[in-house]
């Protein structure tokens, strides 16, 4: 039995306008409650970590994650076919912010719920 797997490493796009073409997309079995502050709180199962899984069997664990309002506004213009590109721009127009700030935040946000599993990337 092997503990410790290696983990494949997916290949990163050639470039940055690359990057900012793909299209994130919201994975089935992630649930979203708007709060009174008009955020939103995403519910996922995660899977659990190694030690866990070996200790306890492999059940999901469930998860809780609250956005502020920055976060809620890129969350909610994630709908399939926009692109990273596109969800930057409009954050950009929206909170009057330069548009190359405004990829480097929306990228970073993006590829954190990426290593959470709460968003996959479709190459356009």
């Amino acid at each position: 039995m092997k503990l410790f797997k290696k983990k494949t490493k997916i290949a990163a796009p050639a470039d940055r306008h690359a990057a900012l073409a793909f299209v994130p997309v919201i994975p089935e079995g992630i649930r979203q409650s708007h709060e009174t502050g008009g955020c939103v709180r995403l519910h996922y199962a995660a899977a659990p970590g190694r030690l866990a899984a070996l200790v306890r069997g492999a059940a999901p664990v469930p998860r809780t994650l609250e956005l502020d309002e920055l976060g809620t506004a890129v969350w909610m213009l994630i709908d399939g076919r926009r692109p990273v590109s596109g969800i930057a721009q409009a954050l950009a127009q929206r909170y009057k912010l330069h548009q190359s700030e405004a990829e480097l935040s929306v990228s970073a946000f993006l590829r954190q719920l990426g290593r959470r599993g709460l968003i996959v990337l479709r190459e356009p």
